[in-house]
């Protein structure tokens, strides 16, 4: 089987322990057989390029997969990793939550925020000292927007690979917005959250319809707690999260500061991300 999400995967490794946790915990997972992996390493001032040359060798080697590559830089870590993620045509960006900065910073300070802010491709964000729960469904934030649909290919992709499930959640703002399906329909006096409630769910036909098409298991839930709250509690019950974002403008209706930031921080499992066009 082939997989546009894992045709050309690049994992940033910063000479840490968590990172190669990172990477094996990876290469444990199905992986398609047009998949190619490329390590990259972005040197440290202080760091010569055959000392990086030799252990990126030596990783490679360890990981007992012909299929992988090497990758030797120097300069700012995010802006080389987005920089060559463009030149190689990268599908899929993995990276480790912690690095060398240790469990209470993002990889290298603020490397992997930084990354999932501008990248233009999907991120799997991974937490080194949490394995993926096998079995255990995607959950899938989504708001009932067009905008929001533009995950779910990227969804498809990764739990037909990997044999996952998929929960999607819809977490209610207590506030009246507009989906796709707002402006044809004419709903009946009624409180914001029910109107909400009403809309979103029309709102998730498509994404249910495309998921049990390609035969992923699809359950629904709701959630009218805060943003981040509703994501992180449901998350505890499931594999991976998987959110759309904008960038530095956040979730479709949520500030990038005030939810995706504080997931990625307190995921308790991985976390996927994918900017997406308004």
């Amino acid at each position: 089987m082939t997989s546009q999400l894992f045709h050309r995967v690049l994992i940033p490794l910063d000479g840490s322990e968590l990172a190669l946790r990172v990477m094996d915990q990876f290469f444990s997972m199905p992986l398609p057989s047009n998949c190619s992996v490329t390590l990259i390493h972005v040197m440290q001032s202080e760091e010569r390029s055959t000392e990086a040359d030799a252990y990126l060798t030596e990783v490679r080697r360890s990981s007992g997969r012909h299929s992988v590559s090497v990758l030797v830089c120097q300069g700012d870590p995010a802006a080389e990793i987005l920089r060559c993620s463009t030149q190689l045509g990268t599908t899929l960006l993995v990276m480790s939550a912690h690095g060398r900065s240790g469990v209470k910073r993002i990889l290298l300070g603020s490397v992997t925020e930084e990354v999932v802010r501008q990248s233009c491709i999907p991120v799997l964000v991974w937490n080194p000292l949490s394995a993926l729960a096998a079995k255990r469904p995607v959950l899938v934030p989504h708001d009932g927007t067009a905008c929001a649909d533009q995950i779910i290919p990227v969804v498809v992709d990764l739990a037909t690979q990997w044999g996952l499930p998929v929960t999607l959640l819809h977490v209610l703002s207590g506030q009246s917005h507009p989906t796709r399906l707002s402006s044809r329909l004419d709903f009946p006096a009624q409180s914001a959250e029910e109107t909400e409630a009403r809309l979103g769910a029309q709102g998730l036909a498509y994404p249910l319809h495309v998921m049990e098409s390609a035969g992923i298991t699809v359950s629904r839930t709701t959630s009218s707690a805060p943003p981040v709250q509703a994501i992180l509690a449901a998350a505890k019950e499931c594999g991976l999260v998987a959110m759309a974002t904008h960038g530095r403008t956040g979730f479709p209706r949520w500030a990038f500061g005030s939810v995706t930031e504080s997931v990625l921080r307190a995921c308790p499992c991985p976390l996927l991300t994918t900017r997406v066009q308004a």
